[in-house]
């Protein structure tokens, strides 16, 4: 029996890989940032073959936490960057752990042995930092895709510019490792509708809750509130 290791296991997105791995005759190594915080992963233990769960503790900062973690596994799935809208450093909260976690990975993922496949789950922030709102050089009604140039800008949301980052590492290492042996792929989800399986507030309500948080103008919230119901986030 293979195992596939999920950074993010039990996250939103990755609550849904946990449960399919399973279903599918898989062991499951998922991390925690905090193993005390039983509430983050409880609902885990619910899905069918839950037996076949590990629990671990990761710091993805650091190399040699990423190195017990990734060990014995034949597939790896990284989505557990941090979400954080409301920082007070974005440098130590998102920029950090982000893009230092994403090397640490990818170097971690070359030097260890028996790894088939890596998937690392990016964001729709990773091609347009200035998610909601259109990229810039965009206009209503223009068409976006994977062949426009990606969009970065100063003025975006640090959690956008820290996986856009994060996302253009994993972009070159792809290139510069084409014959590693390792398959590698980057996902960058645009809509994900789904039933939750652990409490707490998705992704959009978090988005919501800031924005008026913030009193962003009501034109602007409606602007993109829009534009993000346009791109599927909800």
């Amino acid at each position: 029996m293979k195992t596939v290791g999920i950074i993010g296991g039990s996250g939103f997105i990755g609550s849904h890989n946990t449960k399919i791995f399973l279903a599918h005759g898989f062991n499951v190594k998922y991390s925690v940032t905090d193993i005390n915080r039983k509430e983050k992963y409880e609902h885990l233990k619910e899905f069918g073959y839950a037996e076949n769960l590990q629990i671990c503790e990761l710091d993805v900062t650091g190399k040699n936490s990423s190195q017990d973690f990734v060990s014995g596994c034949a597939i790896i799935v990284h989505g557990g960057t941090p979400f954080q809208l409301d920082v007070k450093d974005p440098q130590s909260e998102l920029l950090y752990p982000t893009i230092r976690g994403t090397e640490n990975f990818l170097d971690v993922v070359q030097h260890t042995p028996g790894i088939e496949k890596v998937v690392s789950i990016a964001s729709v922030a990773a091609y347009n930092t200035n998610l909601p709102l259109l990229p810039g050089g965009k206009s209503a009604g223009d068409t976006i895709d994977e062949t426009d140039v990606f969009f970065i800008s100063e003025q975006s949301h640090p959690d956008a510019q820290a996986k856009f980052t994060a996302n253009q590492t994993v972009n070159t290492f792809i290139a510069d490792n084409v014959n590693s042996g390792v398959e590698i792929t980057s996902v960058s989800p645009v809509g994900v509708w789904e039933n939750r399986y652990r409490a707490g507030k998705t992704p959009p309500q978090r988005v919501c809750n800031f924005s008026l948080k913030i009193k962003l103008p009501q034109i602007h919230f409606y602007k993109c509130f829009m534009t993000w119901m346009y791109y599927g986030h909800w």
